[in-house]
């Protein structure tokens, strides 16, 4: 199958509380915009927040978890992400310096993360809001296993959800432990982001219900942990 590649950071932001919270919005914002008018032409900045997981959990109340507990959990509060063509990773990470010392005690920076690697595009399409799965590799599981797995067996499955907008941001360790240190964040062990987009909570709702859900999800587990793998809903409207 073919695919679009692109060179991606993702920074993901907890906050102290767990909630997102206005200030933080804003905040994001505004770097996004400095981050933005740093970069080179053809590269771009983004930013969104963690919709709140009491909202997410009454929008879906009338499916249940669809057979996973993960959506509506926590996550991560906020997200901010640069991306541009290959070979631009010096670019990308130099654009994100201190990124987490200027967002200061609005985040932790510790349980904040960064991702970054290379970002290959199955369906295209953007949206307001953001699937973002943060995931981790089984334990004992090559890195070799994980990203051929995901890439070519699990799509198979993935690729045919009607509507999806589906990229797959495959982490290289140095790469994100180098962001993570130049963002000033601290984690940077996360192996990939699932990265899907849609235009209503809704989508959401119709996708968990359709008939080869249940097999999509049994399918992760062939190289996901699901226990050390975080979901978040971002709403990227700011």
């Amino acid at each position: 199958m073919s695919t679009a590649v692109n060179t991606k950071i993702i920074l993901l932001f907890r906050t102290p509380t767990g909630e997102p919270g206005d200030e933080l919005a804003v905040a994001l914002r505004d770097e996004a915009a400095r981050v933005q008018a740093l970069l080179p032409d053809g590269l771009t900045s983004r930013a969104g927040t963690g919709l709140a997981p009491a909202d997410v959990r009454e929008a879906l109340a009338a499916l249940g978890d669809g057979g996973r507990s993960d959506f509506g959990a926590a996550g991560y509060q906020g997200l901010l992400w640069v991306a541009g063509p290959a070979g631009t990773m010096d670019e990308l990470t130099e654009a994100v310096r201190d990124v987490g010392g200027r967002l200061g005690d609005l985040i932790d920076t510790g349980l904040s993360a960064a991702v970054a690697g290379t970002e290959e595009i199955f369906l295209a399409g953007d949206g307001p809001l953001a699937g973002m799965y943060a995931i981790r590799r089984r334990p004992g599981d090559s890195w070799e296993h994980f990203h051929d797995f995901w890439r070519l067996e699990h799509t198979k499955l993935s690729m045919y959800i009607p509507g999806f907008r589906y990229r797959q941001l495959h982490a290289v360790a140095y790469a994100s432990q180098r962001a993570a240190a130049c963002a000033g964040v601290g984690v940077n062990d996360i192996d990939g982001v699932v990265e899907y987009f849609f235009d209503d909570i809704r989508y959401q709702v119709e996708m968990t219900q359709l008939e080869n859900f249940p097999q999509i999800y049994a399918d992760e587990k062939n190289f996901i942990d699901h226990d050390r793998s975080t979901f978040t809903y971002v709403d990227l409207r700011i």
